[in-house]
């Protein structure tokens, strides 16, 4: 084995010699591993699989002359692009019964050859930190956590982060009391269809951000018992969520979130944002029901960014945001870009509904500034477009609003947005130029006429 040591004048023979007390070790199952022994504490660290076998169950105890040492998993040097320990030809792990993680587990796991891991006799209870502890396991197809003790974590950020081949993931066993952190904790797990997590404490979690994202394969998420009421970050939470039929966020309160989106429209990485297979949106009555039910505790009043919320929700028919306050919303640039089933908006009235109804709440005349750039670009659909509603006092860019609405025919254009406007129509990107600042009359934009 290779024996990690800081007396390098001796021979292999002399170190098995002190250490084992026999001049040959072959026979040991730690020969073949890399190591670091320590008398002091009775501890041997394994650090790195010399051997051929590729189903391993990691031993709990050595006893070498006598003396029983405890067998340490890893380096204990966490680290992103590096697992804290290389597992060599294996390829299925498990542990003996009993065996105690360390306080710190980032990273543990970040293996790339693992298929199968039990954790299911493991002792996990003084564990703090479970951050990216299986970060990178791609090819993972069985996670066994049965009786995984989770009762002391803090952060479960990017927990199981590209695991992109797991398709089932059993957690009803996890404690998360005492998580604040749950940010990208399933990000890239592409194959998952299911996630069941409704035996998840969040009353303490402040951050989700990118919670779900690109968890392409999902088809059913179960959050029924969440509770958000401190979260302040929900960015890209459902982001490529794109196999997500349905999405029930009624135990949701928002009342503290502050971001659903990042500042710059970059990443279009809005809490939906390309939720493609999200037919309708809005909060559930006894007479109607949404695909994405958000609920009556859904409270924007704290957001500051709506940048791509729904960019990318293309099968979107029906999206109504009368519940949404967007009275501190400084950022919607993108919000409804590539809805391109959505073929009308405005806000409903008594003689006239729109695919997407704004609602009174949607006001946009309390804050400093507001960019809408490209708020409705490529919605490719949409036939009818009334901002009678809109007060665009504060707004200061516009441009390219409607990049690529190609089906547009009808617009009636905000109140504020008269001739002495400092924003004119050009900067919008009409498919047609012929309308003009003159009001709040319907205007046919093939034409250039008042039609109403």
């Amino acid at each position: 084995g290779n024996i990690l040591t800081t007396d390098n004048s001796k021979s292999f023979d002399q170190i098995n010699k002190d250490v084992f007390g026999v001049s040959d070790s072959a026979n040991e199952w730690w020969s073949e591993w890399s190591y670091a022994k320590n008398s002091i504490d009775h501890t041997i660290k394994l650090t790195g699989y010399n051997g051929s076998k590729t189903t391993y169950q990691f031993p709990l105890k050595a006893t070498i002359n006598d003396v029983e040492y405890s067998v340490i998993f890893g380096s204990g040097s966490p680290s992103y692009d590096q697992a804290q320990i290389d597992l060599g030809t294996i390829t299925s792990l498990s542990f003996e019964k009993g065996f105690i993680l360390p306080t710190d587990c980032s990273y543990f796991f970040a293996c790339l050859k693992l298929t199968s891991l039990d954790l299911s006799g493991v002792d996990a209870s003084k564990v703090t930190n479970m951050k990216d502890m299986f970060y990178n396991c791609n090819a993972l197809t069985s996670l066994n956590l049965s009786g995984f003790n989770t009762s002391n974590v803090t952060s479960m950020y990017g927990m199981f982060s590209n695991c992109s081949a797991l398709t089932s993931l059993d957690l009803s066993s996890f404690n998360t009391s005492e998580v604040t952190d749950m940010s990208a904790m399933f990000g890239d797990c592409s194959a998952l269809t299911s996630l069941d997590l409704s035996n998840f404490d969040t009353s303490k979690v402040t951050k989700m951000i990118y919670m779900f994202n690109q968890c392409h394969s999902l088809i059913s998420l179960n959050l029924n018992n969440f509770n958000t009421s401190k979260v302040t970050d929900m960015r890209g939470m459902f982001k490529a969520c794109n196999s997500l039929k349905s999405l029930d966020l009624s135990s949701f309160n928002t009342s503290e979130v502050i971001s659903m989106s990042n500042v710059t429209s970059d990443y279009a990485d809005g809490m939906f944002a390309g939720c493609s297979s999200l037919t309708s949106a809005g909060v559930n009555t006894e007479d109607k029901k949404y695909a994405l039910n958000f609920g009556n505790n859904f409270d924007t009043s704290k957001v500051t960014s709506m940048n791509s919320l729904f960019y990318g929700c293309s099968s979107l028919i029906n999206l109504d945001l009368s519940n949404l306050n967007t009275s501190k919303v400084t950022n919607m640039e993108r919000m409804f870009d590539s809805c391109s089933s959505l073929a009308s908006a405005g806000v409903n009235t008594e003689t006239e509904e729109y695919a997407l109804n704004f609602g009174e709440n949607f006001i946009t005349s309390n804050q400093i500034r507001i960019s809408m750039w490209m708020m409705f670009g490529n919605c490719s659909s949409l036939t009818k477009l009334d901002l009678s509603n809109l007060n665009t006092s504060k707004v200061t860019n516009m441009g390219w609003m409607l990049k690529d609405c190609s089906s547009l025919q009808n617009i009636k254009m905000p109140n504020t947005m008269n001739a002495e406007s400092t924003i004119k129509l050009s900067a919008l990107s009409l498919p047609s130029q012929n309308a003009s600042n003159e009001g709040i009359s319907w205007y046919s934009l093939a034409s250039g006429a008042k039609t109403g």
